[in-house]
C-alpha cells in the first residue's frame, strides 16, 4: 500500500547498521548498579558511575556484533573508533537515565513477569518450551549469573514500561492524517527527454596536458595506501578434529565416564495458579495472598476446572491465558519449594498452596515424562562426535602452545614451526591497514602486520586469536609505504574520466538548448530527435517510485504545480552524466477516502509509532538536559 512512511535511508549505510545494533543498548544491563569496585570512571549519571571497563566491554561487544552481521564485508576502517565508543557511551547514559527515572516514578516488574519473560525467550526454548539446561548454557556463554541476568530482565521490563507509556501516548488527528496522505500518496504525471552523455563521447578531446594537469591537481585521487604481503600459518580446531581417530573401546569408555550426559532426566508438564506476593511484601499482603490461594484450592477440591480457574484467577500473566501451562520442566527450574511439590505429585494431581519468592502457587502435574539412560548404541554417533571434539580441543591447545613456542624461538621465519607441526605456510596478496578477505579480514591481523615489532623489527607476530579455537601467526615478507601512483599507471583512468566529463557537459548543453526551444512552445517529442534524445512518459508516479532515477524524481516533486494547464519544466543532470529535460503535466494529491479501512488503520498505527518515538526521544533529551552528567573519556587508540 503506502510505499514508505518517511524516507529513512539517509546517511551512511554503515552507521545505519550501527544504529540498528545499538538499539539493544537502550535496555542496558544492571552492572553499573552493582558497584564499580573503584575502577576508573568514564562518566557518571546523577552520581551513578559508568566505569571504563564497562564501556570497553560494551564497545567491544558492539564491534563484534557488527563484524558478525557484515561477515566478509566488514572492514575495521568502516567505523571510527571514537564515534563507535561515543555512541556506545551515549546509549549507556540513556539507559541509566531511563532506569533511574522509572524507579523514581515507582515503576516495577514482579518476579512472575521476569520469569514469564525469560521463559518466553526463544534462545532458552527447546521444541517450543522453556529448557533449563539451554538457559544455563546460554548464561555461561555470556559469562553471566542467573541473578545478574534476571536483574537485567527486570530493569528492561521497568524501562520498557516507561518507554511504552510515553511513546504510546501520542495520537494522530484527522487533519494530520489527511495532510500526510495528501503528500505521501501524491502522484505527479510527467514526461522527459533524456540526452545521453554516451552520444558525445566520440567528440571528447583529451590531450596529454589535460591529463597531466588533472593528475597534478588531484594527487589524493591516486594514493596507493601503505600495504604489506604476509606469510602466515592458520591453525584451528577443525583441522585437528579431522585427524582424530577413535576405537570402539575408546568410545565406550568415554560414554561410561560421561554417562550423566546421556541420561534423560524425568520431566513433567506443569500448570500452576499463582497469587502474587513478592518476598519483600508485608506480612498482611502475604496473608491476603495465601487466603486467596486457599480459596481457589477449595474450589478445586470441590471439582472446579483447573484451567478455567487459572485463566480467571492466576496472576501469572505469562501462563494464565494458557490455563496455567508452564510447559515441560525439569527439577531445578522454579526453585526448591516449587520443585518439591511438582515432583512429588502423581499425574493429574495438584498441590495445596505452595509459598515461593513469587507468591503462592497451586501446582498441577499434567503429564509425567519418564527419564532413563540412553544405550550406547542409540547415542553412538553423538558420543563419537563429542569424543573427537574433546580430544581435538586437548590437542589443539597443546599444539597452539607449541606453535607459539616455535615461532617465538625462530622469530625471523615460520618454516621450523610449519615443518615440525605439519602445517602449511600460506601467502597473502597485498593487504592494507583495512585488512583483507576471509581470515585476513580480522582487524587483529592487520593490527599485527602493521605493528612495530612485526613490520619494523621483522619478527613473527604473536599467536593471534582469530576466534574460539582459531589462531594465526604471521610475518611480513614485503612492504610498501603510502605512495601516489605513477602517472603512467592511472593515465587511462584519467583520460576516461575527463572524456566522460566533457561528454556530460555537452549533454547538458544540448539539454539546455532543448529546454529553451521547449519554452518557446514546441513540444518535447518534436524537439528530441534533433539531439537524439530519448523521450519517455512514465505517467503518474509517487515520490518513491524506483523506476525513475532518484535525482529526476526529486526534481519532479520540487517543481511548482502547473497553472492553467501550462506544464512546468526543468533541466536535471543525472549521476551517470546524462541530462534530462523534464515536463510536469499535473499533480494529483492523495486522498484518505481512497484508503481501505485496513490501510487507514495500518497508516495510523505507523504514524503513531513514528511520532511516539519522536516524543520519547524528546523526553529522553529532557531527562539528559535536567540530569547531572559528567563525562571524562580517555583518548581512543586506533582500531587495530
Amino acid at each position: 500500500m503506502l510505499e514508505a512512511i518517511r524516507e529513512k535511508a539517509q546517511g551512511w549505510i554503515a552507521w545505519t547498521i550501527v544504529i540498528l545494533i545499538t538499539i539493544p543498548f537502550a535496555l542496558w544491563g544492571i552492572q553499573q548498579y552493582l558497584g564499580g569496585g573503584g575502577e576508573p570512571e568514564v562518566a557518571s549519571v546523577n552520581g551513578q558511575p559508568i566505569t571504563q571497563r564497562e564501556l570497553e566491554v560494551k564497545t567491544r561487544n558492539l564491534r563484534m556484533n557488527m563484524r558478525e552481521r557484515l561477515g566478509d564485508a566488514y572492514r575495521p576502517g568502516m567505523f571510527d573508533p571514537k564515534l563507535l565508543r561515543d555512541r556506545t557511551l551515549d546509549s549507556m547514559i540513556r539507559a541509566a537515565l531511563l532506569y533511574q527515572h522509572s524507579k523514581d516514578l515507582g515503576l516495577g516488574a514482579s518476579n512472575a513477569d521476569v520469569i514469564a519473560t525469560i521463559q518466553g525467550l526463544p534462545l532458552f526454548q527447546v521444541n517450543g518450551h522453556f529448557d533449563r539446561i539451554a538457559y544455563q548454557q546460554g548464561l555461561r556463554l555470556q559469562g553471566m549469573t542467573s541473578a545478574g541476568f534476571e536483574e537485567q530482565v527486570r530493569q528492561s521490563l521497568v524501562s520498557t514500561q516507561l518507554a511504552n507509556a510515553i511513546s504510546g501516548s501520542d495520537f494522530v488527528t484527522p487533519a494530520l492524517l489527511k495532510r500526510y496522505v495528501r503528500l505521501a500518496e501524491q502522484r505527479r504525471d510527467f514526461g522527459y527527454a533524456q540526452v545521453k552523455a554516451a552520444n558525445y563521447l566520440a567528440e571528447a578531446k583529451v590531450d596529454e596536458a589535460d591529463i597531466k594537469a588533472w593528475y597534478d591537481d588531484h594527487p589524493r585521487d591516486f594514493i596507493q595506501p601503505e600495504r604489506v604481503k604476509i606469510d602466515y600459518i592458520d591453525f584451528d580446531l577443525a583441522s585437528v578434529q579431522d585427524r582424530v581417530k577413535s576405537t570402539e573401546d575408546e568410545l565406550k569408555n568415554y560414554y561410561e565416564q560421561n554417562i550423566e550426559k546421556y541420561n534423560r532426566p524425568e520431566k513433567r508438564r506443569i500448570s500452576h495458579i499463582l497469587i502474587s506476593a513478592d518476598k519483600d511484601a508485608s506480612a498482611e499482603d502475604k496473608a491476603k495472598a495465601k487466603q486467596q490461594a486457599e480459596e481457589i484450592y477449595k474450589q478445586l477440591l470441590a471439582g472446579a476446572d483447573f484451567a478455567k480457574l487459572a485463566r480467571a484467577r492466576s496472576q501469572d500473566a505469562g501462563s494464565a491465558q494458557a490455563g496455567g501451562d508452564l510447559g515441560v520442566l525439569e527439577p531445578g527450574t522454579l526453585g526448591n519449594a516449587f520443585d518439591e511439590a511438582a515432583f512429588k505429585l502423581k499425574e493429574g494431581d495438584y498441590s495445596a498452596p505452595v509459598e515461593t519468592d513469587f507468591g503462592y502457587h497451586i501446582v498441577k502435574v499434567d503429564k509425567i515424562i519418564p527419564g532413563g539412560s540412553a544405550s550406547f548404541d542409540s547415542v553412538k554417533s553423538k558420543v563419537e562426535a563429542e569424543y573427537r571434539k574433546a580430544q581435538a580441543e586437548k590437542q589443539f591447545y597443546d599444539k597452539a602452545e607449541k606453535l607459539t613456542e616455535l615461532t617465538y624461538q625462530n622469530p625471523d621465519t615460520l618454516e621450523p614451526a610449519a615443518e615440525e607441526m605439519g602445517l602449511e605456510i600460506q601467502h597473502s596478496d597485498w593487504l592494507g591497514r583495512d585488512g583483507g578477505k576471509g581470515v585476513l579480514a580480522s582487524p587483529k591481523v592487520s593490527g599485527a602486520a602493521f605493528s612495530e615489532d612485526v613490520l619494523t623489527e621483522g619478527n613473527n607476530s604473536e599467536a593471534i586469536e582469530i576466534g574460539p579455537e582459531h589462531v594465526l601467526v604471521l610475518r611480513v615478507v614485503e612492504h610498501e609505504e603510502q605512495t601516489v601512483k605513477p602517472l603512467g599507471e592511472v593515465k587511462a583512468a584519467i583520460r576516461d574520466r575527463l572524456a566522460a566529463r566533457q561528454a556530460a557537459e555537452k549533454a547538458k548543453q544540448a539539454a539546455e538548448k532543448l529546454f529553451r526551444e521547449f519554452l518557446s512552445g514546441r513540444p518535447l517529442s518534436e524537439l528530441a530527435s534533433s539531439v537524439k534524445a530519448e523521450v519517455k512518459a512514465p505517467g503518474a508516479l509517487k515520490r518513491t517510485d524506483p523506476r525513475v532515477p532518484k535525482e529526476l524524481l526529486d526534481k519532479v516533486f520540487e517543481l511548482p504545480r502547473p497553472v492553467a494547464g501550462k506544464p512546468r519544466a526543468e533541466v536535471v543532470s543525472l549521476a551517470n552524466g546524462d541530462a534530462v529535460v523534464v515536463e510536469l503535466h499535473s499533480v494529483s494529491d492523495g486522498d484518505v477516502a481512497n484508503l481501505s479501512d485496513a490501510e487507514r488503520k495500518q497508516l495510523i498505527a505507523a504514524l503513531r509509532r513514528e511520532y511516539g518515538e519522536k516524543l520519547f526521544d524528546d523526553y529522553v533529551r529532557w531527562l539528559r538536559d535536567t540530569a547531572e552528567i559528567a563525562i571524562s573519556l580517555p583518548d581512543v587508540p586506533d582500531d587495530k
